[in-house]
């Protein structure tokens, strides 16, 4: 059996070390600055008022339009019979005013969806279990 001589490591000078991590830190830094741009919230429209829709009407501004801008601002309307009767009336076509009372309606249904999430919660045995807010389980419904 031959004895090979085992090479002794070559020692990296502490400056390279530094300076290498100056560069990792920078790229790091980089990167996320980068990041953080990519994902900027851009603000929104101003919300499409009523009286916008109105006026948008009284100009024949097509009704898809109308609601492609009502969509961007996020606006959700909550509207009662006699308001969207007189949307009718003012000439706001009827496809806008579908939309209009379907704002408020998803608006609902999200909010009512977030709230039974917070309902319910799963147990150690893997069974959901749920709580009564309002301590009234056997009050008829």
């Amino acid at each position: 059996m031959q004895a090979t001589a085992v090479q002794p490591r070559k020692q990296i000078p502490v400056a390279s070390w530094v300076a290498a991590s100056r560069w990792l830190l920078l790229l790091a830094l980089l990167t996320l600055t980068a990041g953080c741009a990519e994902f900027e919230a851009r603000p929104r429209p101003a919300p499409v008022t009523v009286s916008e829709v109105i006026r948008l009407s009284h100009k024949d501004v097509a009704a898809k339009e109308i609601i492609r801008r009502m969509r961007a601002a996020g606006t959700v309307y909550r509207l009662d019979a006699g308001q969207l009767a007189r949307l009718h009336d003012q000439g706001v076509a009827d496809a806008v005013i579908n939309y209009m009372q379907r704002t408020y309606l998803r608006a609902v249904r999200r909010r009512e969806a977030r709230a039974e999430r917070h309902f319910w919660s799963m147990g150690d045995d893997g069974y959901w279990y749920g709580f009564d807010p309002d301590g009234d389980m056997d009050a008829p419904y």
